[in-house]
């Protein structure tokens, strides 16, 4: 991503130009459905952390659509970027489908390096409600699953949505 478009992104999110502005002057045009999943799709096709620094705003501005959903997934699955807690909040909460269980659960078990400052376990906590709000059966299996992991942080977040649920 060149930096006039870093630039164009950066002025939007600083509501220095409207969205209708914003959607005139990007190069090529802009289209609010695909593009943000188009430059995730190529972010992930390249492994680009910046792009999905980038890109991943544009699709909070411009509205979380279920053609997000396979994307976000399979960014969820991957390790080389720093996005990880909000495609957790997204999946569980806007997204919310049994098909992002997995990946969910995944997030919340992963030691990513970039989080290993973390004590809170912030990610795992976003992963476990996200799973708390998606409630299916695989769910709330999973939730069962974090309760028995021997970290008390997932336990208890754990073990809270479980309650939640009457579980």
């Amino acid at each position: 991503m060149d930096a006039r478009i870093r630039r164009l992104i950066s002025d939007l999110l600083a509501n220095n130009v409207s969205m209708k502005e914003f959607t005139s002057k990007y190069p090529g045009g802009f289209d609010p459905t695909h593009t943000p999943v188009n430059l995730l799709e190529q972010a992930l096709a390249t492994k680009d952390t910046e792009l999905v620094k980038w890109a991943m705003p544009l699709s909070f501005v411009f509205g979380i659509t279920p053609n997000l959903r396979n994307v976000f997934k399979a960014l969820a699955l991957e390790d080389w970027h720093e996005s990880h807690e909000d495609i957790a909040f997204e999946l569980g909460r806007t997204l919310r489908d049994d098909n992002n269980v997995d990946a969910l659960y995944h997030m919340a078990t992963t030691d990513y390096p970039y989080l290993r400052f973390d004590k809170s376990k912030a990610l795992s906590t976003k992963c476990i409600w996200s799973l708390g709000h998606i409630g299916t059966p695989k769910a709330i299996n999973m939730l069962r699953c974090l309760a028995l992991l021997d970290n008390p942080i997932i336990q208890k977040n754990a073990l809270e949505q479980l309650k939640k649920r009457g579980e």
